[in-house]
Formats: C-alpha cells, sequence, structure tokens
C-alpha cells in the first residue's frame, strides 16, 4: 500500500497481524509558490513578511501528523548535497508586520495593507481541489496572512486545469495576473543540477523566478567536473535562495506505505521502493 495519507498512518499501524508500516523521506518539498512576475511578489518586502508570518512547525504538526521536515530550499535534508540553511525568516508575524511597514506599507480601512506605489497586498491561491493537505495549508496559510494584514483568496479547481493556467501565463497566452500563486510541491532530482526549475530559461520554473546570480549559479554548477567545487557552488546556491525567497519553502515529505506481513526485507530510499524491491522476500 502506498502513498498512505497521514491521517491513515497511525490506523494501518495498529494492524500489525496483517502490514509493516514504513517511512522514508522524499526527494520532494511542497511549498507555496508565486508568480514572480506578478507585480505583488515582485515586492521582497512581501515575500519576507509572508515568510516570517508562517509557522511551519504547525503545518507539519496539525496537517502532516510530524510526517515532514521544515524547508529552506528546493534541497532535502535526504539530498546528497544538501546544504543545512540557517533559517532566514522564522516564524515571527510582529516581524511580519514591521517588515511592512518599514517598506512603507500603510493600512487600508479593511485592514489589508497597501504598499507605498498603492499595490493591494492581496493575492489569489490555486489549490488543488483533490488535495486535503495542500487545502488544509492554504486555509492555514490564509488565516496567517490575514493576521498580518495580507489577503490571500483560496481557489479550488481541478488539478489539470490549475496547470492548465499556469502554462498558459508562462507561455505569456494569457495575462500575468490569471496566475498569481498555488500551493504545491516538486519532485527534487538525485543530481544537484535544478536548471529546469530555478533558471530564468528553466522549462520547469513554474514560479517565474528569473534572477542573474542564480542563472550563473546554475550554469556554472554544471560546468563544474569537481564534487568538491561542485558541492560549494550548490551550497552558495541554497544560501542565496533561502535568503531571495523564489517560493515559500514549507516542508520537505516523508512519505508512509505499508507492506503485507508475508514478505520481508523492504528498505526504501528517498529514491522510492522499486530500488529496494529486489530485497523483498517471503516472510518464514
Amino acid at each position: 500500500v502506498s502513498a498512505i495519507s497521514p491521517d491513515d498512518v497511525a490506523r494501518l499501524a495498529t494492524k500489525t497481524d496483517k502490514y509493516t508500516v514504513f517511512s522514508y523521506p522524499q526527494l520532494r518539498i511542497a511549498y507555496l509558490t508565486w508568480n514572480n512576475q506578478y507585480e505583488v511578489f515582485q515586492d521582497k518586502a512581501l515575500r519576507q513578511a509572508l515568510t516570517y508570518a508562517t509557522d511551519k512547525d504547525t503545518i507539519i504538526e496539525s496537517v502532516l501528523n510530524n510526517f515532514g521536515v521544515k524547508a529552506n530550499t528546493t534541497y532535502p535534508p535526504s539530498h546528497g548535497y544538501y546544504h543545512e540553511v540557517e533559517e532566514v525568516y522564522p516564524y515571527d508575524p510582529a516581524k511580519a508586520i514591521k517588515t511592512l511597514e518599514d517598506a512603507g506599507y500603510k493600512k487600508g480601512a479593511d485592514g489589508i495593507y497597501v504598499s507605498p506605489t498603492g499595490l493591494k497586498a492581496s493575492f489569489e491561491t490555486m489549490v488543488d481541489a483533490s488535495n486535503s493537505i495542500f487545502t488544509q495549508t492554504a486555509l492555514l496559510l490564509q488565516q496567517w496572512f490575514k493576521d498580518i494584514g495580507v489577503e490571500m483568496n483560496i481557489k479550488t479547481m481541478e488539478k489539470s486545469a490549475m496547470y492548465d493556467i499556469m502554462d498558459k501565463v508562462i507561455a505569456k497566452t494569457a495575462e500575468n495576473s490569471t496566475y498569481q500563486s498555488m500551493v504545491g510541491s516538486m519532485g527534487v532530482p538525485s543530481d544537484p543540477d535544478q536548471t529546469r526549475y530555478l533558471h530564468s530559461e528553466g522549462g520547469l520554473n513554474d514560479y517565474l523566478y528569473m534572477n542573474d546570480t542564480v542563472d550563473a549559479l546554475l550554469e556554472a554548477g554544471v560546468k563544474e567536473s569537481d564534487p568538491v567545487k561542485r558541492a560549494e557552488i550548490y551550497t552558495e546556491l541554497q544560501e542565496y535562495i533561502a535568503e531571495d525567497l523564489p517560493m515559500l519553502f514549507l516542508y520537505t515529505t516523508i512519505a508512509n506505505n505499508a507492506m503485507s506481513i508475508r514478505f520481508t526485507g523492504m528498505n526504501a530510499t528517498p529514491y522510492g521502493q522499486l530500488p529496494a524491491l529486489n530485497l523483498v522476500t517471503p516472510a518464514k
């Protein structure tokens, strides 16, 4: 049994006469990704405030039943090139408000902040209607952002429709405002190269993130063959994106699966179950 929800893990774990439940860290991170070319998110102060306002520990505890680890970059702890970056924007709602006010935001009559240029701190977030974890996460974010004077309007829809909208905006066949943000996740390759995700011309750059420094680091990482020097490049990359916030990093996922007690030997890795299937044998 694969992809067991956090709510079902405890239930299956009691059925020791039928299943062995096992968990393993995945090469996957969950996020609130924003369209970096949408004017609201081009203000770094707003991105910082939203991150300060997010209680990642509560998401992990209340939504994931502790089957997750806080994320500060696009590299999970289980990744071979993972660099432990100090949390640049820890949960601090008061600091979130101060960040906005220091940047010149003023509260409107409705309690929502307005930027110095007159832009309301309000945006729409798409959520896959079939994903209860992302829906719960979005509702928490919505309340936390409201508490600091930022409006997040949730729009649930079918996953296919959501990505269709994103693809059209990325291809510039739809208005930029059509896709503002979304709650979702991304699988991370075992190789440290994340050009397709974070480079300005990356094919899977769903965040429309364009940054010359990041582009240069990604290009250098691809060209470098020395493993030590390559690790240094990706360490610098992780430190940079943790500070610049191309998205709101939420958590890295832990997968939960179960196997019949008639078999033994499963020891799944961050690369999934398939690499370990050859070790599975009938139980004696």
